[in-house]
């Protein structure tokens, strides 16, 4: 049953905290400049693929894309994607890119495992609220 995501702002406060705070262990996304990921459990079997775009302090989020597998659509996994940036870095194509990113490494880790196929759902993230894309699951 496809779930909710959180507001992706939200997500963002809270990860740049825990990064503050040394909670999170983050992986350097290999042939990407600044990009690291963090992999962990939405609830209890959902993954949750975190995708954050560091400035050079590699403490400071720039950008953030967040995945988690939402039910199916027509027989093929869906996944839900939330991306937000802080205010003093938007308007710079970063939340694109990082979505680029985030959605051509989920294909490359679905067809490695034998799915050919993955659909998304996204959140556009700001100050206060979300909106949905078109894109249904």
């Amino acid at each position: 049953m496809p779930s909710e995501m959180v507001n992706p702002h939200d997500s963002l406060v809270s990860f740049q905290e825990y990064i503050l705070q040394g909670i999170i262990p983050l992986a350097k996304v290999p042939g990407y400049s600044n990009l690291y990921s963090y992999v962990d459990q939405a609830a209890p079997g959902v993954m949750r693929f975190t995708y954050a775009r560091m400035i050079d302090d590699k403490r400071t989020v720039k950008a953030l894309c967040s995945c988690v597998k939402n039910g199916f659509h027509d027989g093929h996994p869906c996944i839900s994607i939330g991306y937000a940036v802080p205010e003093q870095y938007r308007n710079r194509g970063y939340a694109t890119a990082i979505v680029k990113v985030a959605v051509n490494d989920l294909l490359s880790q679905a067809h490695k495992g034998g799915i050919p196929h993955i659909v998304q759902q996204g959140k556009l993230g700001v100050s206060t609220s979300h909106r949905e894309s078109t894109t249904s699951c």
